[in-house]
Parts: C-alpha cells; structure tokens; sequence
C-alpha cells in the first residue's frame, strides 16, 4: 500500500520506551501451563471459535457449557494464558485447579464448598473472584466469598502471595475453581466483565454506575484498565486522535480516565460531550487528517468498510513516536470473514511501522474485534 503521510522526523520527539515494554505484557507469557480450562465466550462466536481458531490448540471434545456464557474446555496438551488468549474469542480464562460436581442448591452446599477449596487451594491469595454462570446462583456465590474471606481473616498464617488471585465459578452442576498471577491471566481486568464489578475498591475510574452517553464507551473502558494494570495511565498517553467518535460514548471514557481528545466525526456529538473541556471536535472526514504527529495515540471506531478505516489509520502511523499506542475496532458483516480482515490490518500496519499486540472480543465487542497496536 502506498504510504501518502508526507515524511517526517519523529526521532526527535519523546518515545515511549519503558511503556513499550510493559504493554508487551499484555497477554501474559506465563510459565504454568494447564490442561483444563473454564473460559466465558460469547454465544455467537464459539461455534466460529472451536472450528477456526483452535489450531495450535487440540480439544479433547467440544466445550461443555456451564450456564450463559460460561465453558469448560479439556485440552490434549497443556496450555498458559498466552496461548488461549491469542485464540482472540475467549474473554475471560482461569485454569480449573478444583473441582466439585454437586448440586449447589444442596444443603450446606457452601460451607462444604469452601472447606474444599481451602483443602486444595489454600488461603493464601491476595485477591478473590466468585462468579456465578446463572443469575439464580449469584446467592450462593456471594455466600461462598465472604465465607472465604472470613476463613482467611481467621487464618493463623495470613500471608499471602503478592500477584495471587483465587478465582471460583459457581455453576448449576457445582463449581470449578483456579489460581492465577495477575488480572490480566484472567484476559480482563474485570472478571466477568464491567457488569460484574461491584467493590468500590476496585471500581477505579471505571464505575459501572455511570451513566454512558453509548455502548461504545464500554470497548475503551476495558482496554483502558488493562493499561492501568500495567501501570500505565493518561500521564504516559495524554492526547488522543479519536477517528468516528460520534457520539462520544469513547469520547467520554478517555476524559474520565484523564485524557485529552480531538474527536473527529462529521456527526455531532452528544452534548454531554460536546461541552466537556477536553474535547476538541472536528467535523470532518477522518480521511482528511495527514498526521497524527502531536497525539499520543490513535483510537478509532469507525463504521464501514474494514478495509478503508485500517488504511486510513495505517496512514497516520508513521506520524506517531515509539510507543504511540493504537486502538482499532475491527468491524466486520460476518465472522466467518474475520481471519481475512485480520490479515488485511496486520498486513496495512506492519507496512506502516505498527505491531499487533492483541486482538480481542471484549465484553462489549458485537460483531467486531479491538486490535491493540503500538508504534515500533
């Protein structure tokens, strides 16, 4: 493809080096492999998942559902966190470490529940995460967590791993329960997603009981707190060239996270958004903008065909420093295309200057993917 962003010098301006690096760690290359996994996976996409995008990855039989959108999958071969992740569907995975196949309707069923969970996985973690795979079992999972968190109050020897996190899903034929390093392992930083996040502590900038001016707003929410588990907030990526912010549902997200946005979209804005201080907008094509060289990252969400907005894009790259971040919603009319499309942007960034470091179904992802890229 031929580059037409006239040439310029970025050698001279701050590289973002040291943030390089930690958004390397995005998906995790962690050392523990395992062979049984639960995973939550949206309806539409595991047929498309299992079929397509398992090849490095043998089933020994299909996923067996477990209530909504939560599976259980058994492999030949041990897997990490890396190597499911990068099946791009799954959005949320924790290695299954225990087991126990009863009726969690069953008398005593959590005071039984977490006697064995403290039996084989101990208490010494630093974090806790109880879901439940059917909303009528929510009861029973916040009774099995705050028994827990009672038992590691009470415990003689309290201490506790620095990274560890105790992961349980309730389901209708019992439970299933994990260890893991760190939040991202978990393919989120939010298990289960936003609608699951109901601690204060945890609630950051990223409130779920915000009112949001779209849905939109979800996809950058999630990508944002994955950057700040890597320790990386709005001071490292201060001004961001928004392309197809119309209307400003991601717009509003990057202001409450800190950051600053020139929003570019010949439709008009919400005027929540319109207003807001931070907010500069541009009303006209994305096509017309031939740097990007006084941003700090690219966002962009535009609608249309895959192919023209990964090029537009992909023409702005070279503008950006070391380190620049790029976010891009993939959109596609069908699934069954997305490996096409997927080659399409790789092929249009690498060309320009960009890395892949994921691809992701986020929870608030329909039929489209977030890539993550960086500036090289």
């Amino acid at each position: 493809m031929k580059n037409l962003t006239p040439a310029i010098d970025v050698s001279t301006r701050p590289q973002k080096v040291e943030c390089l690096e930690r958004l390397n760690m995005l998906i995790p290359a962690s050392k523990n492999q395992y062979t049984s996994w639960m995973i939550q996976l949206g309806s539409e996409t595991k047929d498309l998942w299992e079929r397509e995008f398992l090849n490095s990855i043998s089933l020994k039989n299909s996923p067996v559902n477990l209530g909504r959108d939560f599976y259980s999958i058994s492999l030949h071969a041990a897997a990490n966190a890396r190597d499911i992740l990068k099946t791009i569907f799954p959005r949320w995975i924790c290695p299954i470490l225990h087991q126990w196949p009863v009726n969690p309707r069953s008398e005593k069923f959590v005071e039984r529940a977490c006697s064995g969970i403290q039996n084989k996985l101990g208490l010494q973690w630093q974090n806790i995460q109880v879901l439940s795979a059917t909303p009528e079992l929510k009861k029973v999972a916040t009774g099995i967590k705050g028994r827990l968190l009672q038992l590691k109050q009470n415990s003689e020897n309290d201490s506790a791993s620095k990274t560890s996190i105790l992961v349980i899903l309730v389901h209708p034929r019992g439970l299933a329960a994990g260890l893991c390093g760190e939040k991202l392992e978990l393919g989120s930083a939010f298990a289960g997603g936003l609608g699951f996040l109901k601690e204060k502590s945890d609630r950051s900038v990223f409130d779920e009981s915000q009112s949001r001016t779209s849905r939109a707003g979800g996809k950058i929410s999630e990508v944002l707190a994955m950057l700040e588990e890597l320790k990386i907030s709005s001071k490292e990526y201060p001004k961001w060239l928004e392309l197809g912010a119309a209307p400003g549902g991601m717009t509003e997200e990057l202001t409450r996270w800190g950051a600053s946005v020139t929003a570019v979209d010949l439709a008009e804005l919400a005027p929540m958004v319109k207003k807001n201080k931070s907010v500069n907008h541009l009303r006209i094509n994305a096509g017309e903008i031939r740097t990007a060289e006084h941003y700090d990252a690219i966002l962009c969400d535009m609608n249309g065909p895959t192919g023209n907005s990964a090029r537009i894009v992909a023409n702005l790259i070279p503008t950006l420093s070391t380190g620049s971040l790029i976010i891009h919603t993939l959109k596609v009319a069908s699934f069954e295309a997305l490996k096409e499309m997927i080659q399409l942007v790789e092929s249009v960034f690498t060309e320009n200057g960009a890395r892949i470091i994921a691809i992701r179904h986020l929870f608030h992802n329909r039929k489209e993917v977030t890539v993550i890229a960086v500036r090289r």
